[in-house]
């Protein structure tokens, strides 16, 4: 019998090392000629957002169910900027934080609730209520202005996740998955099965979110084509945004959008609004830029806005809806210096 075991096992180890060794030597040949894949988020500095079919809405459960104290960090910020993912990627928190306790000689924490999925701020409104902001500053991309939210597929899942302990479970299980993926990555191919036909693949094949743990912030975009699209465009020529744009948004004010109104007055909220700019193309979305301007000339609503336009020129999209890096920086800047114009008496007296 211990001589059978140990033939049997013998045979077993030379059988996976003749099998496993032309895939590995596969995967190291195939992995000079794809993307190196991204930095392992480790948590409490980053954390994954979204991961191809895996999940889409991780951090819209981390905060709307306060985990990892993510929902904390949001009720305790003096400044919440609000939106899609234009707000995501257009705007750094902690720029903008730097900048303004420079201004004002203390501490002001400022978060980046910005979310995908063409997230509304209908969405931001109930996320507000439920997690208890009082007397704060919100600053709202109006791209967002005004969607149903369970008019989009991501939030028919979210929406049928009732406690918290659902949400963890959805959240881990697409870390975990992200993290056997990266881990496999370049090491061992992946083998699917695609139209009847047994195909050879890297495991990490699936568009990644990262976000800052703290801040909020992108920290990078992940395409396993491209390679790293934000904050550096890695194989995509950057598109400049103020070319042929025919608005340019003054600052003024707008009408306060229907779930902003009730929650602004019951809870003190101080919305501002913004548009971060992002390039035209033919039948898409060229209403959002034309709707702020009808908004700017409505005089009738009785509660308003101020609204703080973000001038276009000199900055690029990667993808011709977000900013690239070098932009987003850009436009915090120019949104910083307004707010210092506008609105830094009223942090002032916090």
């Amino acid at each position: 019998m211990g001589r059978f075991r140990k033939t049997f096992w013998q045979s077993f180890i030379a059988a996976a090392v003749l099998v496993l060794a032309p895939l590995v030597l596969w995967s190291r040949l195939d992995a000079a000629h794809i993307p190196a894949k991204p930095d392992f988020p480790i948590p409490g500095q980053r954390f994954v957002a979204e991961y191809g079919g895996q999940g889409a809405y991780l951090a819209h459960l981390a905060y709307w169910w306060n985990l990892f104290g993510m929902g904390d960090r949001i009720r305790h910020a003096d400044l919440v900027l609000l939106g899609s993912s234009h707000t995501q990627f257009g705007l750094s928190a902690r720029q903008l934080g730097d900048a303004l306790s420079r201004d004002l000689g203390r501490p002001v924490r400022v978060f980046n609730a910005g979310l995908g999925c063409d997230t509304p701020l209908g969405f931001d409104a109930s996320l507000i209520e439920r997690l208890g902001l009082r007397d704060r500053t919100v600053i709202a991309d109006s791209f967002a202005y005004d969607p149903d939210p369970y008019t989009y597929a991501c939030f028919s899942e979210f929406s049928g996740i009732g406690d918290a302990g659902q949400a963890l479970f959805k959240i881990g299980a697409a870390w975990t998955r992200f993290a056997w993926d990266w881990a496999l990555d370049g090491v061992l191919p992946r083998i699917a099965l695609d139209n009847g036909r047994v195909t050879l693949g890297r495991y990490l094949h699936e568009a990644v979110t990262i976000l800052d743990w703290k801040t909020g912030d992108m920290a990078e975009l992940y395409n396993p084509e491209a390679g790293e699209e934000f904050p550096h465009e890695a194989s995509r020529r950057p598109e400049a945004i103020a070319q042929g744009l025919p608005w340019r948004l003054p600052s003024g004010s707008i009408p306060l959008p229907a779930p902003f109104d009730q929650a602004a007055v019951r809870l003190g909220i101080h919305p501002v609004f913004t548009l971060i700019p992002y390039v035209l193309s033919p039948g898409f979305n060229e209403d959002r830029y034309a709707k702020v301007d009808r908004l700017l000339a409505d005089r009738d609503a009785a509660q308003r806005a101020p609204f703080i336009g973000i001038a276009p020129e000199g900055l690029a999209s990667f993808d011709g809806q977000h900013l690239t890096g070098e932009a987003r920086t850009k436009a915090t800047a120019r949104l910083e210096a307004a707010i210092e114009a506008r609105l830094a008496p009223e942090f002032s007296r916090r």
